[in-house]
């Protein structure tokens, strides 16, 4: 059985918690906090088959957990910061990448197999975010990656 997800996001502590749809009662609860249905698995499949992974990089869900992400590891890139450098964060890395795991698309954390809990979700600089995605690198059309920067 799927089950549909949704995203609570308390503006008063600036949390996001990923609870099952069937919570949701209303876009609004009396807490200051709002609730956002977050696409299923099937959903971002869907996407990664039709070659339009950018529209789930776009989802108001998807930016505000990367805001999270990024706001929650101070604005580090976690590569950069292991090598001793800081550099301001702007992007979020899939560790188990979108399109090869989209069931962990929401997943700030996963257990490997060891069995260790690992950040599935890291606030990086763009060069350390390029260098993740060698894949990506200048496509025939002059752009860098599928997304067109």
């Amino acid at each position: 059985m799927l089950l549909s997800y949704c995203a609570k996001v308390d503006y008063h502590t600036f949390s996001l918690f990923i609870l099952p749809s069937f919570v949701l009662e209303s876009d609004h609860n009396k807490s200051g906090s709002f609730l956002f249905l977050l696409m299923t698995t099937d959903e971002i499949r869907t996407l990664i088959r039709e070659g339009r992974t950018a529209d789930f990089y776009n989802d108001l869900q998807w930016r505000r957990l990367a805001h999270k992400v990024i706001h929650d590891q101070h604005y580090e890139c976690q590569y950069c910061k292991a090598r001793g450098k800081y550099t301001r964060a702007r992007f979020v890395h899939h560790v188990n990448h979108l399109k090869e795991h989209p069931e962990l698309a929401y997943q700030e954390y996963y257990i490997d197999t060891d069995g260790k809990q690992r950040r599935n979700l890291m606030a990086c600089c763009h060069m350390c975010h390029e260098a993740q995605h060698p894949e990506r690198f200048r496509h025939g059309n002059g752009f860098t990656n599928e997304e067109r920067w």
